[in-house]
């Protein structure tokens, strides 16, 4: 793996989610007169988004690939549903594509909870083996 540009691409989607967060709790911190809940809601948004956007690029042909899957047989099912009148065979079209969809949803969030934990240990590594090469 080539640390140096997983570092490069890592510290240019920090920058840019933190400065959109960071200006979206300055914003609600002035509104609500709560500073406090301005910067936590900055660091706890950027850390999500920034988790979310690591997903997405490190895996990002496997993990987009299988959203896209999942919604299109989520809307595969509804407009199977939907266009073919209500029978046996759309209801059972609907039940299994719906159970597929949420199952792809929770295997989904589970990634993005790994992701969400391991995001500030990856950027470490990926600082520290980036100034190694």
């Amino acid at each position: 793996m080539d640390y140096k540009r997983a570092w490069k691409v890592r510290l240019i989607q920090i920058i840019v989610i933190n400065i959109i967060c960071g200006a979206f709790g300055i914003f609600v911190g002035n509104e609500m007169n709560e500073p406090v809940a301005g910067i936590v809601l900055w660091f706890f948004l950027s850390w999500g988004f920034g988790a979310a956007a690591a997903t997405f690029t490190k895996n990002g042909d496997r993990v987009s690939e299988f959203v896209y899957n999942i919604l299109e047989m989520f809307f595969f099912s509804v407009f199977a549903t939907l266009s073919e009148g209500f029978s046996i065979f759309t209801a059972f079209i609907l039940v299994i594509g719906m159970f597929k969809a949420m199952i792809g949803a929770i295997i989904v969030g589970a990634i993005l909870i790994y992701e969400f934990f391991a995001y500030p240990i990856t950027t470490i590594i990926y600082f520290v083996k980036s100034l190694q090469e």
